[in-house]
């Protein structure tokens, strides 16, 4: 019987060593502001498309209305 070693480990329940330093990373990225970085960008785009269909009403709605058109059209639920 052989045995591994230590620096092999199971991926049961897919914690891999990688996925493991991944989420370390993006701990230490969180602590650092990074997060309060991306959710100042979803902010502003959040505003900006905001001003954009109060501005624009009709171009915002034919734009939903053909989005969700398309992808009616595509997944067929006829």
């Amino acid at each position: 019987m052989s045995q591994s070693s230590p620096t092999q480990r199971s991926t049961v329940g897919g914690n891999s060593p990688q996925s493991a330093a991944r989420e370390v990373q993006s701990r230490q990225e969180c602590e650092m502001g990074e997060c309060e970085d991306f959710q100042a960008l979803v902010d502003e785009v959040t505003t900006s498309v905001t001003r954009y269909c109060r501005q624009r009403p009709t171009a915002a709605a034919l734009s939903i209305f053909a989005l969700g058109f398309f992808v009616g059209w595509k997944i067929k639920p006829w």
